[in-house]
């Protein structure tokens, strides 16, 4: 019986790790497609963004971190990612990104 139980929790420790990529992949995808809308928050100075992102097992921001540029960059890119829907997964997660804007 302990087998068959260590069996099933291997099985679901390896579906949620295939999930959790998936879902890295599917936020680097998304991120990447923001990259039109974040160039409009140019104002012809470039400077470095870092973006800290941590998603809620159902899709949600948790929390939202901008480090570097100016305040009104920073606002601008919050602006748009709050309004970003993002994949569902089995745990909260955290995500980091950097832009030049």
């Amino acid at each position: 019986m302990d087998a068959n139980r260590r069996d099933i929790e291997k099985k679901r420790a390896e579906r949620a790790k295939r999930l959790a990529s998936r879902r890295a992949l599917m936020v680097k995808k998304i991120f990447r497609a923001k990259t039109r809308q974040l160039s409009k928050c140019s104002d012809g100075r470039e400077e470095k963004i870092t973006v800290k992102i941590e998603l809620s097992p159902k899709g949600k921001i948790n929390a939202l971190r901008l480090t570097g540029g100016s305040g009104t960059k920073r606002g601008c890119i919050k602006k748009i990612l709050r309004r970003t829907v993002f994949p569902v997964g089995t745990a909260k997660e955290s995500y980091t990104f950097r832009y030049t804007i």
